[in-house]
């Protein structure tokens, strides 16, 4: 008999949430997919209630679909996605720059040990792709605004179901200009440089539909 994963009581449909997510980028589910609600609650040894509140969260992160009657759907990726949402994520992390106090040598640092790490890594895009999203995470963490940081985190998670793939050294470089910016207290310009380096990523980036 499988064993359920054990999920700590606190936060349930929280972690529920991260946890299907990463299946489904993962590609444990396919596009299309008809997600089991029994199932997943064994999988994940919760009840019902703080499942479906991680598949709505899902379904407004983009990963599902519902439909009445018939439940929740694995969304079937659609490239106009990525190119919609960039310029509004874009925007947004610029913004949360712009309010964001004094980085902190402590967070320069970090900034900057995970581009080292991004610059550094080889063969595995799935690392490079953490990284990047790690690097931009942290660049909005001192954001005082929670619910800026929940859209980005939204459409982030949107735009990384699609795994696009960018230029290594480019990504570096741009993200360099940023923290440089950030060293010096200009957070100004960091907000122009962030916006210019995602719409240029948008601009020249393939992107891969997964399954």
């Amino acid at each position: 008999m499988k064993e359920a994963l054990k999920i700590k009581p606190k936060r349930l449909a929280d972690e529920a949430f991260e946890i299907i997510s990463t299946w489904i980028e993962g590609g444990r589910f396919a596009p299309g997919a008809h997600l089991s609600e029994g199932g997943l609650c064994a999988d994940l040894g919760i009840s019902r209630t703080p499942l479906r509140e991680a598949l709505f969260k899902l379904e407004s992160h983009g990963f599902v679909t519902s439909r009445p009657n018939r439940g929740f759907f694995v969304a079937v990726p659609d490239k106009d996605i990525v190119t919609n949402l960039t310029p509004i994520l874009a925007a947004l992390e610029g913004l949360a720059l712009k309010t964001s106090p004094r980085f902190s040598e402590k967070q320069i640092a970090r900034l900057k040990v995970i581009n080292r790490d991004l610059n550094a890594a080889k063969g595995s895009h799935s690392l490079r792709l953490q990284l990047d999203m790690d690097l931009h995470a942290a660049l909005i963490k001192p954001c005082p605004n929670p619910q800026l940081i929940d859209q980005i985190e939204a459409i982030g998670h949107q735009i990384r179901r699609y795994r696009v793939k960018s230029d290594q050294r480019r990504a570096t470089q741009g993200h360099q200009g940023i923290i440089g910016a950030l060293e010096v207290g200009n957070n100004a310009l960091a907000a122009t440089l962030v916006e210019a380096h995602w719409l240029e990523n948008n601009n020249k980036d393939p992107i891969r539909i997964p399954g």
